[in-house]
């Protein structure tokens, strides 16, 4: 990622962390090992960078959630009036 994108990047996630506008979507039991993708992107290219040799960034995370009940948000994000894009976050209940 260049650095001017990079510097965007931090700049919106900061906003959104900060953000009093997410809205509570649903609650559920999860727990185990799952990918993250993007939503708008082919989701077998996503999962396949995470398998071999990486020539580029995968386009995908790995990550392990305890078992447990979480609370889903959402937030809707605009860092221009060309570009609009949904966040989600679990949050622990």
């Amino acid at each position: 990622m260049n650095s001017a994108l990079g510097r965007r990047f931090e700049s919106c996630r900061r906003s959104a962390v900060a953000s009093g506008g997410w809205e509570d979507a649903l609650s559920m039991a999860l727990g185990g090992r799952y990918a993250l993708t993007d939503a708008a992107c082919d989701g077998d290219r996503g999962l396949g960078s995470l398998h071999g040799p990486q020539q580029e960034p995968a386009e995908a995370l790995r990550v392990r959630l305890p078992s447990r009940r979480y609370r889903v948000q959402s937030l809707t994000v605009a860092p221009d009036p060309d570009t609009e894009f949904r966040l989600e976050r679990l949050l622990p209940e």
